[in-house]
């Protein structure tokens, strides 16, 4: 499972822990994510990079695609996407922005 080479937590515990992805993002890009994640809501869609603490208590940078989708009356019910690594040359150039 890509998850779990990812993040490197079994998936019972994403089962078991709903907020687990929440936890695992680095403290110093965390008040970026939660600005990123109410806009998701707004707008339907999210690109974001940014940095996580595996359970090898490893920093990795990923980039995270998310989209909700609505139904005909505009509600979410469902929301999608892909989170994968990020290579270390490209996430200076983005911590160099302020970004990150």
């Amino acid at each position: 499972d890509s998850v779990v080479s990812l993040y490197g937590f079994p998936m019972l515990d994403w089962y078991e822990d709903s907020n687990l992805w929440f936890d695992l993002i680095h403290p110093d890009d965390l008040k970026r994510v939660n600005i990123e994640n109410k806009s998701l809501f707004i707008t339907g869609s999210s690109e974001i990079k940014y940095r996580i603490i595996t359970a090898e208590k490893k920093t990795k940078w990923i980039q995270s695609k998310t989209q909700i989708i609505k139904n005909t009356d505009g509600i979410p019910y469902f929301m999608t996407g892909i989170a994968r690594f990020f290579r270390a040359e490209n996430a200076i150039r983005i911590k160099g922005t302020g970004l990150g």
